[in-house]
């Protein structure tokens, strides 16, 4: 979350992180985004991440939401 979007780095520095997925994903490489968060409450930041994400041209087709197994 805090290479993609938020307010620990300048709007320069994840526009640039961000295009540089944005290259990567259209060569072929899978973009992950998960949390390694150990304590509730868990923030769910997908939308954020879609957002900040969007802007360099990733769509709503490009995300999905893996089945959670209990």
């Amino acid at each position: 979350m805090s290479m993609i979007c938020g307010e620990l780095h300048s709007e320069t520095f994840y526009r640039k992180y961000n295009e540089f997925l944005r290259y990567m994903f259209e060569r072929g490489v899978k973009v992950v985004f998960g949390s390694d968060t150990h304590n509730s409450p868990y923030s769910d930041h997908r939308e954020s991440v879609e957002q900040a994400l969007g802007v360099v041209g990733f769509k709503p087709e490009d995300f999905s939401t893996p089945s959670i197994r209990i």
